[in-house]
């Protein structure tokens, strides 16, 4: 008999410590992603300034499995001295990358940004419709203190930011 208190107390403990571990993961998973949303601008890891009005986090270089999505946070500092309207565009060879191929990003024209005001776009790679190798990609932000008629703008300041993509 007690052999068989001693197997239940140890299957109970292996049970209690696999659903515990499972708890836990998932509570830092769900942390994380409410940590990403809510994280503001002016704590970015890589903020943009008025030197470097443009930055890519994590980095402007992705190494990456075929099969894996890596999240890019493009953010961006006016530096001028009135409100702009922005817009993103990411480049491949000269091509503009349509927004719901490989990269999927927001390709429409920000609301108003504000003087010394940093905003962000959330572009998620995922490369499995991609080429395994290396891609240059050319990020570009356009941005015009006006708006036509047709709801589009002139480039009247341009950002560029190279991002360099290794697909293994």
């Amino acid at each position: 008999m007690p052999e068989v208190k001693g197997s239940v107390f140890l299957i109970l403990t292996i049970a209690i410590i696999i659903f515990g571990a499972r708890f836990i993961s998932n509570t830092f998973k769900t942390l994380e992603t409410k940590t990403t949303q809510a994280v503001d601008a002016t704590e970015l890891l890589n903020a943009p300034t008025r030197d470097n009005p443009l930055t890519l986090t994590p980095s402007n270089e992705l190494a990456m499995l075929e099969r894996e999505k890596e999240n890019l946070l493009v953010a961006h500092l006016n530096p001028t001295q009135e409100p702009q309207y922005c817009l993103l565009v990411f480049w491949d060879n000269q091509q503009p990358i349509e927004p719901d191929s490989w990269i999927l990003y927001n390709n429409k024209i920000s609301p108003l940004i504000e003087p010394d005001r940093i905003t962000t776009w959330k572009a998620v790679v995922q490369p499995k419709a991609a080429q395994k190798g290396t891609k240059v990609l050319q990020t570009q932000l356009c941005c015009s203190p006006n708006k036509d008629e047709n709801n589009q703008i002139f480039c009247d300041d341009e950002y560029k930011k190279d991002l360099l993509i290794m697909v293994t």
